[in-house]
Parts: structure tokens; sequence; C-alpha cells
């Protein structure tokens, strides 16, 4: 908690200096910055070693779980605990990461109201559900590029849709001209991946793939009464909000730290 708490203090800083400097470097306003913020947002985050703005806040968000837990022992003052929602909030929205602010108000409802953990699986999957259909139905206006990959994504799902192409084969795929002709698109958008993990496990392992992975992970919280860890549960819904605008497991360095993190939260102290 202290940890990420001094990283994002460091990169809150570098964000109100590089706005404080905006318009001398650019003969911007602010609100020029949040209007194009996926242009100039980068630049706050340019010094560390990985600046995903969405993996970044994710790995925060994941923090708000251990910060809670760890008020709830009285081992942190609340002063700490404010500290840390405060400068986690402030960078997801300087770093203009949508849905992880979503992340975060999904958080917040599970911390502030308790409910038993079958009741919280039915409320969170109600949300994930009514979200994940909101977003297809409307990702056209609200993301242009991510419309384009998922429409395309989906061409090549359609003509293997339970086995899929193999892993790796997301980047091939996506520069296909007949998939994309087939979207209704004329141009590639050198990317190697959808921005959504369902559909990249689709596309690579196919339908058939996910469920044999969802049914393995379904029996390990079953069998190891996981599914009752409010913490492992809320997790996996978080890595499930994020697995629907970004393809979170086709880089290294968040695979890493996912697989530590889920070993963390799975380990028996942390059951209820």
């Amino acid at each position: 908690v202290l940890t990420l708490l001094f990283i994002y203090g460091a990169m809150l800083a570098s964000a109100i200096s590089f706005l404080i400097f905006f318009n001398d470097f650019y003969a911007l306003g602010i609100t020029d910055y949040f209007a194009n913020i996926k242009i100039y947002g980068g630049n706050i985050r340019a010094w560390l070693y990985y600046d995903h703005a969405a993996f970044l806040s994710f790995f925060g968000l994941v923090g708000i779980l251990f910060s809670n837990r760890v008020y709830s022992g009285k081992a942190i003052e609340l002063r700490l605990l404010i500290a840390y929602h405060s400068l986690l909030v402030l960078f997801i929205i300087l770093a203009g990461s949508r849905i992880c602010l979503l992340i975060y108000g999904i958080f917040l409802l599970n911390i502030c109201v308790k409910w038993d953990y079958k009741k919280r699986l039915a409320i969170n999957a109600a949300l994930f559900v009514i979200f994940a259909a909101s977003l297809i139905v409307y990702i056209k206006k609200i993301d242009q590029n991510r419309n384009q990959l998922w429409s395309v994504s989906w061409e090549a799902i359609k003509d293997k849709p339970w086995v899929g192409y193999g892993l790796g084969k997301s980047d091939e795929l996506l520069q296909n001209y007949h998939f994309i002709r087939e979207a209704g698109f004329s141009n590639t958008l050198g990317l190697n991946h959808s921005h959504n993990q369902f559909l990249t496990f689709l596309i690579e392992i196919g339908g058939l793939g996910i469920l044999m992975l969802a049914t393995i992970l379904g029996y390990f919280l079953y069998r190891t009464e996981q599914i009752k860890n409010t913490f492992l549960i809320l997790f996996l819904f978080g890595l499930g909000y994020i697995f629907l605008t970004e393809s979170i497991l086709e880089t290294s360095k968040p695979l890493y730290v996912l697989c530590f993190i889920f070993m963390v939260v799975s380990q028996p102290e942390h059951s209820e």
C-alpha cells in the first residue's frame, strides 16, 4: 500500500508539473488536454518503465482492496486510506482511463455495502453483463478504433468460432485484408490485438478453449471455497472489466504482475 501510494503520488506530481507548463509547450489550455487526453496523457507517465494508463490504474485499484483490508484490521490510519483513494482517483482522471474509473465505482460499491457471497456474485455478474452489452451496442460512438478492431476480430472469429486460429495469431488476422473488407473497412490500424481479451481468446483458442478455462477457474473457486473470498472475486470481476477494453494478457509485463496478485489474493488467510 505504501509503495503504491508513493508511486501514484510521484505520477500525480508529474501530471501537475506537466499541466502547469502545458500552455508553454503546446499553446493550449487545460481543457484541450482533457479533450485530447489520448495524445497528451502519455507525457505524465513517460518516465516509467511501463506506462500503460489502464494497467497502471488497475494495479492501483487492486491496491484499493489491500488498503481497505489493512485499514479494517487497524494496520493503517484513516488519513492514509483517504490519501490512497484520492491520489489513485486523481491519477485515473489525469491518465484518462475511463474503464478504471468505472471499476473504482464498482469496488467502492462492494466495499461500502455488505452482501453475502451469493448476493455479491449475482449483483456483480448482473452489473457486468449490463455494462458489457451496453459497451458492445455503443462502441461505435464511444471509440472508433476499438469498433474497427472488434468488427474485424468478429469477422475472423466467425470462420473458426470453436477452436480458434492458435496462440499468437491475433496480429496476423487483424492485418488480414479479407477480414478488414468483410467488416466494412479499408485500412489497417497497425495494432496486434483486439483491445478486448475476450475477443482475443475467441480468435486464438476459440469457444471451446474459453469454456475449458472457465471450467477450470470455476472448479478451482468451488473446490477451494474461494468463491466466498470477496477479495479474489472482486479482483476477477475487475479483471473482467479490463478484459472488455484491453487484451491485457497479450503482453508479458502485466501478465507477470497479474499472476503474482492472483497468487496473493487466493491465499487461505484472505478467505471470508
